[in-house]
């Protein structure tokens, strides 16, 4: 299990501390449900804000606003038939919720999904709707139900949202992450690419504070993801599966090490393959990275606790059930 002990120190300070960090998890909820709403997916649909809100009003309800509003105007760039879309979802799910299915929001989101884009594709389409609409509409369906699983795993337990990040957390997380960095595929700023930059410094993370294999996982789920959003499949994955293994496997070499490591592969790829997109802007953008990395582990620090392996566990219990039968028999 890992911690974030000192940033839970932080927060356990005088009350106008806490008044200042307030403002900036508002903010944060109205960016990512911005850019949740905006990432689509197969360049064909928009599975990820519905289930993101859904969970945060049912495990975070203070900050429910703030993302609806992120979403809205998220879904407003997008066009005003999304907007509407996605109006339609939540008040069907609210009514669902309330009057058919109280128990299950699982089912209550299924449900939703279902009736609503069957409805409105009929509609658009005067009820011939070609294959490969349908095809769409079967993937949102079953990607909104999965992609609420990864959103209630990672949002479970928001009181202890700095503490108790265990392995399938963490790895709900990644998902939602490479998710996330979709609608920030295509931004650029001069010569930085924000999901270049904080993909960098999320495999240096990760490399820094998780277990070995931990950032070689990262850097190919979120490669992956990127590529199968725009439905191509990059030599970007294999750059970045052979940054997450090298970092992993410069652990010992502290955080400079892992910074520097990080940027190496690029190098590399750069006489290796002439037609990836490594120019000024992406070495730019991992320098970024590698050197936020640096500034973050200079102040973040965790605590890790280890778990018992479940083998062992049931076989301590076996093997304390026979002494107590021996003791009984004596």
């Amino acid at each position: 299990i890992v911690s974030f002990t000192n940033i839970q120190a932080y927060l356990m300070k005088p009350k106008w501390q806490s008044y200042l960090f307030e403002p900036v998890v508002k903010a944060l909820c109205f960016l990512v449900g911005f850019l949740f709403a905006q990432a689509v997916l197969f360049e064909a649909t928009v599975p990820l804000f519905v289930p993101f809100y859904i969970a945060c009003a049912i495990y975070e309800k203070r900050y429910k606003q703030f993302i609806l509003a992120g979403g809205l105007l998220g879904a407003l760039t997008l066009g005003v038939g999304q907007l509407l879309l996605i109006l339609l979802q939540i008040f069907v799910y609210s009514l669902l919720r309330t009057k058919v299915v109280k128990q299950s929001p699982i089912l209550a989101l299924l449900l939703t999904t279902t009736i609503v884009q069957m409805v409105w594709q009929c509609l658009f389409y005067s009820f011939e709707v070609p294959p490969i609409v349908f095809l769409y509409f079967l993937f949102e369906v079953v990607a909104s139900v999965i992609v609420y699983v990864f959103f209630k795993q990672a949002l479970v337990m928001p009181n202890k949202l700095l503490v108790d990040w265990r392995y399938e957390r963490m790895i709900s997380v990644v998902i939602l992450f490479s998710l996330l960095l979709i609608s920030l595929n295509e931004i650029q700023f001069f010569n930085i690419a924000p999901a270049t930059l904080l993909l960098q410094f999320v495999i240096c993370c990760a490399a820094f504070y998780g277990p070995l294999p931990f950032a070689t996982f990262v850097a190919t789920i979120v490669s992956v993801t990127l590529s199968m959003s725009q439905l191509a499949f990059s030599s970007m994955i294999a750059l970045y599966a052979v940054t997450g293994a090298l970092v992993s496997n410069g652990k010992r070499l502290g955080k400079y090490g892992i910074a520097v490591l990080s940027i190496i592969p690029s190098i590399i790829f750069v006489f290796y393959d002439a037609t990836l997109p490594l120019d000024v802007v992406h070495f730019t953008s991992i320098t970024l990275g590698a050197l936020l990395f640096l500034h973050v582990a200079t102040f973040v620090k965790i605590t890790k606790t280890e778990i018992q392996d479940s083998s062992s566990i049931v076989q301590q219990s076996i093997d304390d059930f026979k002494r107590f039968n021996i003791f009984l028999h004596e």
